[in-house]
């Protein structure tokens, strides 16, 4: 028998009872109990399943460890970005990374009244990491709700200096006072798209090579116009190795069905001698391959001029796609003569396409 006394409370416990002075090495969730009060529980739910991690994770992990351990402060980072794109890859990469340095971790998952007081009594060092916070402690202020009882915790070493770790995906959500404050939150990663070299090594590990060859060109075309993440290529691959097509995938996939392929095409054209930058906005190149694109009409002042290009013309760099100049076919060009003077030569000069803001509900993407 060992008998535990805290306070005035005094409980009575079996043999399995052990006393320690910190808070052992291990993963532990925050969980709460109105009759009882706060504690830990061992978890699972951080530990790492994928066999191979990529991008920059592991390099951003260390970086935010060497941080920590340079420090004589509370250490905060921020993760933001879309569902799917790594954020929770990287909490877990982060949390065995803690561990492999002797660093206990705690995740929170609900905002109770009084979580800031018991995460401050835990007098170590330690990494606290606070899931979906815009979404668990989201406040409609600046100055009450969860998110601003959390500031002194974030800021103070009442009781060891602690790395934080917060995850969001809408930034709107999360109060100014976190935002733009390194002294309080260094670091701040925000996550998109894989990078298209990391797409491509993804691609090859996780689909049968006669797969990833049939597959492999419209992929990356599908990877440079969409914003695709993990999640994407990871139920992309499980439906392709099970032999169904990638235009059934697509269409019948838990994905965004709007399409988000709109580019705005800027070119770089001489008329008459002078430079002048002609621009279409809101193009949807989600087109199969092979088709011809439809006549693509670009301004400049009042000049207009008409072109018809093909998708295997394209090629991607940079967040840019770049139009191979001499496959374009010039149809023609109109003008507004009362402004402008009649177009006597022109030479085309560069091509570009960029992601567009403009959206077209309720496209469907076609590749």
């Amino acid at each position: 028998m060992n008998i535990v006394i805290s306070g005035a409370r005094v409980q009575v416990y079996g043999e399995e009872v052990q006393t320690y002075k910190q808070l052992p090495v291990g993963n532990y969730t925050v969980q709460f109990n109105p009759f009882q009060g706060f504690s830990l529980a061992f978890s699972q739910e951080l530990e790492v399943k994928e066999a191979k991690i990529y991008g920059n994770t592991i390099t951003k992990v260390s970086k935010c460890l060497d941080g920590f351990a340079n420090v004589d402060r509370n250490f905060g980072v921020i993760l933001s970005g879309a569902k799917g794109a790594g954020k929770s890859l990287f909490t877990r990469v982060l949390a065995r990374s803690c561990i492999d340095r002797d660093l206990p971790v705690i995740k929170v998952t609900s905002a109770q009244p009084g979580i800031a007081e018991f995460i401050s009594s835990i007098d170590q060092e330690v990494c606290v990491i606070f899931d979906e916070f815009d979404k668990t402690f989201f406040s409609k202020s600046d100055e009450v709700g969860p998110q601003s009882e959390l500031l002194s915790l974030f800021d103070g070493m009442d009781n060891g200096k602690k790395l934080f770790v917060i995850t969001c995906n809408s930034l709107d959500r999360l109060s100014s006072y976190l935002l733009d404050r390194p002294g309080r939150f260094h670091y701040h990663f925000t996550f998109g798209s894989p990078e298209i070299a990391d797409i491509d090594a993804y691609l090859k590990d996780k689909l049968r090579p006669e797969v990833y060859a049939a597959n492999i060109d419209r992929l990356m075309y599908y990877a440079n116009i969409v914003d695709i993440t993990y999640d994407y290529l990871r139920a992309i691959c499980f439906e392709l190795n099970r032999g169904y097509s990638l235009d059934d995938t697509l269409g019948d996939l838990n994905i965004a069905k709007n399409s988000n392929a709109d580019f705005d095409l800027i070119a770089h054209i001489l008329v008459n001698g002078v430079d002048k930058t002609f621009t279409s906005r809101g193009l949807d190149l989600s087109f199969r391959t092979g088709a011809e694109w439809d006549r693509m009409r670009l301004w400049s002042d009042n000049y207009v001029i008409r072109l018809t290009m093909k998708p295997e013309d394209v090629t991607f760099s940079n967040n840019a796609m770049h139009v191979n100049l001499p496959a374009l076919q010039w149809e023609d060009y109109v003008w507004d003569n009362a402004k402008d003077e009649a177009i006597k030569n022109f030479q085309v000069l560069s091509v570009e396409l960029r992601k567009s803001s403009f959206r077209r509900a309720g496209a469907k993407l076609l590749i």
